[in-house]
């Protein structure tokens, strides 16, 4: 990935406040080189793409039926709790057809946060929820108000192994990018991603390490 991308100190600052949000040395269950060592142990075996779970009902929506899919804002992770970050969730499907496994770390400990369709309003779409409960979740965005008070704006995604965004006060999306790209100069001229990556383990309330994972470059990412 050539280029510079440049976010505002604002989401640089909201960034550095949501990793270290309440994580204490006594609750790391797992550092960078752990996740390391897990991707040296998949580089030195033949990758065997997953097979997807998603149902017909999600694999057959076209992009506007599935941006009908939605959280719902009352769900979000610690909204109850009454802190300054809010977490919600991605559905899975569309581009994103492999799960992502999310932890929360905290005092308490790890704590895996679990999919279940009662988190997500389904819209006009014909889906019976009930079917969706071996899915997994696409990813997470942070809520934070940075531009008001009364309200908690969308200032960072991150999406599958690689995909992120994150913007600052009194800024709107514009450049998006990837932790990693592949294939950037094809014949098609097209950036095409990794289309088989095995879970990323995201942690929250803590330091944020992942693995990313494809038939052509397994890694790691912080």
């Amino acid at each position: 990935m050539s280029g510079q991308v440049r976010f505002g100190g604002c989401a640089t600052a909201i960034f550095a406040a949501l990793c270290g949000l309440l994580a204490w040395q006594s609750a790391l269950a797992f550092n960078f080189e752990d996740v390391a060592q897990r991707a040296r142990q998949l580089a030195a075996a033949s990758f065997k793409p997953p097979e997807s779970k998603l149902p017909s009902e999600i694999e057959k929506l076209n992009y506007d039926e599935f941006r009908d899919i939605r959280f719902k804002p009352a769900r979000s992770l610690w909204r109850a709790d009454r802190l300054p970050f809010e977490i919600a969730f991605f559905h899975e499907g569309l581009f994103f057809k492999q799960p992502v496994k999310i932890n929360e770390v905290s005092v308490e400990g790890v704590h895996e946060i679990k999919f279940t369709p009662e988190l997500f309003d389904y819209g006009a779409n014909k889906i019976d929820p009930g079917a969706m409960r071996d899915l997994g979740f696409a990813g997470f965005r942070v809520h934070y108000a940075i531009n008001s008070p009364k309200y908690k704006d969308e200032v960072l995604v991150f999406l599958g192994a690689s995909y992120f965004r994150a913007l600052g006060k009194g800024q709107i999306y514009g450049l998006s990018t990837r932790g990693m790209a592949s294939w950037n100069s094809g014949s098609s001229g097209r950036c095409r991603p990794p289309t088989s990556l095995r879970s990323t383990h995201c942690s929250i309330r803590g330091a944020s390490v992942g693995r990313i994972d494809s038939c052509s470059s397994p890694g790691r990412t912080r």
